[in-house]
């Protein structure tokens, strides 16, 4: 199986085999991974309005946008362009970096990702992104404000927040951060390997710019993801990166959890 994998691996990483481009350029990385963003914000920006209209969280609105245009998306360029390299989609083909990790890599690798990427997101969309979006950006209309402070977040009912606890742990969690690790640790940084050590860099540049609705969170988005990226680049596995993202979110969705099981109204 291990001679499978890094044959696979091999025929991209060479550019042999198939009928489609193997290696992507500086732009073409670029477009691919900014195309499911594009498909996001397309969905986010009116469903946002709506829901700021009718009083609702505006994270409902990103969920559908993850449900109906990123992930859609994402899944249609992995099949077809691995399809156009093989002749045929697998998911070996689609991610040649899967290498199987012993125990001990996700207890001394991966649960200190996941901390250190939690306290950098925590920290980041709580006091760096505020900051540079009152500097920056002060023209964003309050509807597209999506993360709320704790103090706003004590303020909802509780059957709001449960809500947003089950939205969080499906979309965010399990479908949106798998598959964006799939889409882009899994598939684009394997084709960006030409690179060299700058592919990790490139690869979080590229991620964090297709958070389109909030570029005020640009920097803290590529400061997680290039831990995602490098540590996938360092294993040649995407299974970490997988751990890290997912267990990130997971981690988050416990205090939002918490938050709601302690709260006076529950």
């Amino acid at each position: 199986m291990m001679m499978t994998t890094m044959s696979a691996e091999n025929a991209i990483l060479a550019g042999n085999g198939g009928t489609g481009e193997k290696q992507l350029s500086f732009w073409k990385a670029l477009q691919l991974q900014l195309t499911p963003g594009l498909a996001n914000i397309m969905i986010f920006l009116p469903s946002a309005w709506l829901l700021h209209q009718a009083g609702l969280p505006v994270m409902f609105a990103l969920a559908l946008a993850i449900l109906f245009g990123e992930v859609p998306v994402a899944w249609w360029i992995m099949i077809r362009r691995t399809r156009a390299e093989q002749g045929s989609f697998s998911f070996k083909a689609a991610f040649p970096w899967a290498r199987a990790l012993r125990l001990r890599s996700y207890v001394l690798l991966g649960v200190p990702i996941v901390l250190v990427s939690m306290v950098l997101m925590m920290t980041g969309l709580m006091v760096v992104s505020p900051q540079i979006q009152q500097s920056f950006f002060p023209f964003i209309p309050e509807w597209m404000h999506m993360v709320q402070s704790p103090e706003e977040l004590a303020e909802m009912p509780t059957s709001v927040l449960w809500a947003m606890f089950g939205v969080s742990l499906l979309v965010f969690a399990l479908i949106g951060g798998g598959t964006q690790e799939l889409y882009s640790r899994g598939f684009l940084l394997p084709r960006m390997a030409h690179f060299g050590a700058k592919a990790p860099v490139l690869n979080a540049l590229f991620f964090a710019m297709l958070h389109l609705a909030a570029p005020w969170g640009w920097p803290i988005f590529f400061l997680t993801s290039l831990i995602w990226a490098t540590a996938v680049w360092r294993t040649r596995s995407i299974k970490i990166g997988l751990f890290g993202h997912v267990g990130m979110l997971f981690v988050q969705l416990l205090m939002l959890g918490s938050l709601i099981i302690f709260s006076p109204a529950g």
